[in-house]
């Protein structure tokens, strides 16, 4: 018991370090992924009575919602759509359906939601080896605008995705390139496709490639 609550431990404290090294090495390299997101032509300044990004409210699957039509509201868009794979992962497979399909144009849902569902279902028979509940934590360390018109918008984000489950002998860590399509839907941003370009997977022998197909 004793050994096992040492593994737990430093478990976790890899976890805070993953987390903690990703966001240190996310602002060092954005000049190196994205070389002219932060020249002059690229910035949005804050103005006076400007919208919000948003979110607003919240929808009835449970998703945040209302994103501006903007740019800066794009960009929050996608933010929010990428950092949402622990409340999906954590509810039932018909309220995670509908999540998933609110996210997504109408055109797109139905592919969107089955691309989503079997990297999730990747993702938990990764884990099945340990036991309790899988955490599964996302955050992005820099984000570009590639194109923007007011119906549709490209973004690219620098996402660094943790998963961790006790019994398991370190958290899997992926670092990735996620380009969101957007298009503007029914008076908000929705997911017309999603793209991933793996950069880095760590304990890859512990948790394969198809586990963070997310």
């Amino acid at each position: 018991m004793r050994d096992e609550a040492v593994m737990v431990s430093v478990s976790r404290r890899a976890l805070v370090v993953a987390l903690v090294v990703a966001a240190l090495v996310g602002m060092a390299a954005k000049t190196l992924l994205f070389p002219d997101a932060s020249t002059p032509a690229r910035a949005i300044p804050a103005t006076r009575g400007a919208v919000p990004p948003g979110p607003t409210r919240v929808d009835a699957s449970g998703r945040p919602a209302g994103f501006a039509h903007s740019r800066v509201g794009a960009v929050a868009a996608a933010v929010s759509f990428v950092t949402e794979g622990d409340r999906v992962l954590n509810l039932g497979p018909g309220d995670a359906a509908a999540f998933l399909a609110s996210m997504a144009a109408h055109q797109t849902a139905a592919s969107f939601v089955s691309q989503q569902q079997a990297a999730f279902d990747a993702l938990r028979n990764a884990v099945a080896a340990g036991s309790g509940p899988t955490g599964l934590y996302a955050a992005v360390a820099d984000t570009r605008l590639d194109a923007y018109t007011p119906a549709r918008a490209r973004v690219r984000l620098w996402r660094v995705l943790v998963v961790s489950r006790q019994g398991m002998t370190s958290p899997g860590e992926q670092w990735a390139i996620v380009t969101y399509q957007l298009v503007w839907q029914a008076g908000d941003w929705h997911v017309w496709s999603e793209a991933i370009s793996r950069l880095l997977l760590l304990y890859e022998d512990q948790y394969p490639e198809t586990a963070f197909g997310l």
